[in-house]
């Protein structure tokens, strides 16, 4: 995403929503292409190819796959920013992880689908996590900093309302889910106060 001062949180919101357009996009081309030389590159040309799907830019930079995500890949590695840096993003990470291990045991057959559209919606929060973060370590930009937090809230609450489906089917975990309702109401809570904050 080209960096624009003069947008406000509205200008961010939609470009934020053409970046989630972009994410499924690639995912749903990404069975088609999976293990070809040069996928992901293959991949970007192809979703760049539809104008509604470009981001705004500043300059004519190339796009690459790779441009997205290294930068956070070297922040997921680096276990110190993950350790001090960001009580959010920890929380998540730890839940997101006993999710997996739930998924692993508990999520078979028609559960499977719901369990994994959980475990994908715990790999979101934790990219917009970062997104907030990368933000506040740089450029001040205000608007795109609530945009960003309005986004993480918001996927917040969608995936409460993923766990509150779940749980009326499967009642042996209820317990287990509403702990981790819990604790996601407590990290909404959190984001909620932080975007406070920047008004």
């Amino acid at each position: 995403m080209g960096i624009n001062r003069n947008w406000n949180e509205f200008d961010w919101e939609k470009e934020l929503k053409k970046d989630e357009q972009r994410i499924h996009g690639y995912f749903c081309e990404l069975s088609t292409y999976l293990d070809l030389p040069g996928e992901e590159e293959f991949i970007m040309k192809k979703l760049m190819s539809k104008p509604e799907l470009v981001p705004a830019r500043q300059d004519d930079e190339v796009l690459s796959f790779e441009s997205f995500y290294e930068d956070n890949y070297e922040l997921l590695m680096n276990s110190e920013w993950r350790r001090n840096k960001n009580g959010i993003f920890t929380q998540l990470e730890q839940l997101g992880r006993e999710w997996t291990l739930i998924f692993s045991t508990e999520c078979s057959g028609r559960d499977f689908a719901t369990g994994m559209n959980i475990l994908c919606r715990f790999g979101k929060l934790l990219t917009r996590n970062i997104d907030f973060i990368e933000l506040s370590s740089g450029e001040e930009t205000p608007a795109l900093k609530r945009a960003v937090l309005k986004r993480l809230y918001a996927e917040t609450n969608l995936l409460m309302g993923v766990f509150n489906e779940f749980k009326l089917r499967r009642r042996s975990l209820l317990k287990l889910i509403d702990s981790f309702s819990l604790r996601l109401q407590h990290i909404r809570e959190q984001i909620f106060d932080t975007i406070n904050e920047l008004k």
